[in-house]
This record gives C-alpha cells, structure tokens and sequence, in this order.
C-alpha cells in the first residue's frame, strides 16, 4: 500500500492532512500516518506545513556564522518569500513553530526560526520586548543584555 498522506492532529483536536513528502523533512520516525502534537496549535502546525510545501520538502540546514551577524531576516536568509514568511509570525506561532520543529527533528525550520527570534531581541527596545514577551516584572538594560547574551551562548 503506497501511503499518500500524513494526518498532523493539533492541540485543539483539529486534523490537517499534508502529503507523505512531509517524512522528508522531519527526523520523527512514523509508525503509522498520523502525528499527534498536543502542545502545538494548528496555526503553527499550518506554518511549518506552509514552509515545508514552499521548499519542495527538502530540509537542507540553513547557512549563517555564529553568533548572527545580522540584525535581520534579510541579512540570514536570501529570500524574500522567506523574510515575508517569518515576519508575519506572531511571537506565539514563533515559539511553537519551534518546539515542535525540535519535536519532528524539522532541523532547518527550527535553525530559521530561533534565527529570526534573536532577531527580534535585537531589534526591540525595553518596552516592546515586555509587550511582545509579555514581561511583567521589572528588569534593566543591564539584566536584559545579560539575559540576551546568556541566551545566545547556546548558539556559539
């Protein structure tokens, strides 16, 4: 039997079907056609299948230096559908896209994504970063470099 389609169900209960191409890009191995993601929403589950359909399912690893160099998606990524795509997620889609791209084993989309997180670190001041992190409690410029540059540790 020739499988044709994988059924991707989100945390809300929803079903989305995608071609069985999808396996090419995920390290996730399958056992039946089906994945269940309960931590992850179906806007986020429809994105990564979005990114995965508009690069032909491949999952070629992005090539960028370490630590970033640039303070934008233009500046890691050469294309424009790209920089479109990741600027029109909301930071909430962004984390699950993330997770679960980590899950799958989507290595490419992961690397892209944290790449376009730091870049929003880099690009909002104080407030905005409480406002689109949803911060409640106080911190300074001083505590949040050290927490920017603690976080980027993990990509060196």
């Amino acid at each position: 039997m020739q499988k044709t389609s994988i059924s991707i169900i989100s945390q809300e209960g929803r079903q989305k079907f995608v071609s069985w191409e999808f396996t090419k890009v995920i390290s996730l191995k399958l056992t039946n056609p089906q994945i269940h993601l309960p931590q992850t929403r179906m806007p986020a589950i429809i994105k990564i299948i979005e990114y995965a359909h508009h690069h032909n399912f491949t999952n070629e690893l992005p090539v960028f230096k370490m630590p970033l160099e640039a303070y934008d998606m233009k500046g890691i990524v050469k294309s424009e559908w790209d920089c479109s795509f990741f600027a029109s997620l909301s930071v909430d889609v962004l984390i699950d896209i993330i997770n679960t791209c980590e899950f799958l084993g989507y290595r490419s989309l992961s690397l892209y994504s944290q790449a376009y997180l730091s870049t929003l670190f880099n690009s909002l001041n104080i407030e905005e970063l409480r406002e689109t992190f949803g911060v409640d409690e106080d911190f300074n410029e001083k505590q949040a470099q050290a927490g920017f540059d603690e976080f980027m540790k993990k990509f060196e």
